[in-house]
């Protein structure tokens, strides 16, 4: 039996340790499909956003060494992706930019030392195609070269990642996908900083410029938005959600195989009804590991603690200021209705992540519930240690 892959987030990991795998590969054809060149994907926590970013990583990146290519090409042949047009055209050819900047340091908590994180983080990539300078003209080189060393300015930080586009483009005449993970972070830190409308404006100017460039073939963002988060005011694109958390079908064919039948309906009050029809991806295999291996069942809330996206709790947070706010949190948490009248920002939020169902839209109102048992306990275990 397969084993099951347990709080890991790298794609070539769980290919080469040969760990359960639902094929999630025709995300590859939806993405390069988009008429829009940088898609921003907004998830849930649990929702397996780096590892479908490793899973594209994967799939696009020449890695400059046949063997591996070969490897790369046989698994992705083996998957959905492998009977579309796109697949010949694209798996293994084109340079890739990876940036996480849940990596990057924070000398101090302003703009001017969470800008000098982005370019710490930038600049390792420049290290990682070093080589590809060599075939740059003498100032192209110098700039690549200086990058690469941490030398970058504050003022060149917009123009960075679509200077390195239009370097790779021009030293090995492909064009490059661009993978952002965990912007978040640094931006969560700039809003409790106070910087916020600095950085953000900063990281706007970097994707636009990138986005310009000729270099760039595509670009993909995720992260889960900040409550008050002004870059994604338009709220949560769900078209790619089934890309990331499990679906009915693939839930139940993950019990199917581990011989779980009859478990679906308790893991779906569980951790289910995200959108009204996903499941979280991590609390699904964590269930799974602990059920395979020690027997535990979802019974056991203590195995839960933690799951709460921080920016949800401070949502929560809000609403717990009030006693109007804390009535309405102690419905949802005994698994009652609310219904909402007109724009209520923190409820909203709330929805767009998941957390809370949408049962009904009716012009101004909408009526929401807690949408599985993960997250009435949730908010009970917060209204309970909460002192008003």
């Amino acid at each position: 039996m397969i084993k099951i892959s347990y709080e890991r987030s790298d794609f070539r990991d769980i290919i080469n340790q040969n760990y359960y795998y639902i094929d999630k590969t025709l995300l590859i054809k939806e993405l390069l499909a988009s008429p829009s060149k940088v898609i921003r994907l907004t998830l849930p926590a649990g929702f397996g956003a780096t590892l479908g970013l490793s899973m594209l990583e994967c799939f696009f990146q020449d890695t400059g060494d046949s063997g591996q290519n070969r490897e790369m090409i046989r698994f992705f042949e083996e998957r959905k992706i492998g009977k579309e047009a796109c697949f010949r055209t694209e798996v293994c050819q084109r340079p890739v930019i990876r940036l996480d900047f849940e990596t990057a340091p924070v000398p101090e908590r302003n703009a001017r030392g969470i800008l000098a994180g982005f370019r710490e983080v930038i600049g390792r990539e420049y290290q990682n195609y070093v080589s590809a300078a060599e075939n740059l003209p003498s100032e192209k080189k110098e700039r690549f070269l200086r990058y690469a060393a941490g030398e970058m300015r504050e003022e060149e930080f917009r123009e960075s990642i679509g200077f390195l586009c239009d370097c790779l483009y021009e030293s090995v005449g492909r064009r490059c996908i661009l993978l952002i993970d965990h912007f978040r972070t640094c931006l969560g830190t700039a809003q409790m900083a106070g910087c916020y409308e600095k950085v953000a404006a900063e990281y706007e100017g970097m994707l636009d410029r990138a986005a310009g460039s000729r270099g760039l073939k595509l670009a993909v963002c995720v992260g889960q938005p900040l409550f008050g988060d002004s870059l994604y005011q338009g709220g949560t694109d769900h078209r790619y959600n089934g890309f990331f958390g499990f679906t009915e079908e693939e839930v139940r064919e993950l019990l199917d195989y581990y011989h779980l039948e009859g478990k679906q309906d308790g893991l779906r009050e569980w951790c289910g009804n995200y959108y009204g029809r996903y499941y979280s991806m991590s609390m699904v295999i964590r269930w799974l590991f602990h059920l395979s291996y020690d027997q535990s069942d979802i019974s056991e809330p203590e195995r839960w603690s933690g799951w709460m996206p921080v920016w949800a709790s401070l949502a929560l947070e809000q609403l717990a200021q009030t006693k109007e706010g804390r009535e309405r949190l102690d419905v949802l948490g005994q698994g009652g209705c609310l219904v909402l009248k007109g724009q209520n920002e923190v409820f909203h939020y709330l929805a767009d992540q998941g957390l809370l169902l949408v049962m009904e839209e009716n012009g101004g109102r909408c009526t929401v519930r807690a949408g599985n048992r993960a997250m009435r306990e949730a908010l009970q275990r917060y209204m309970s240690g909460y002192e008003g």
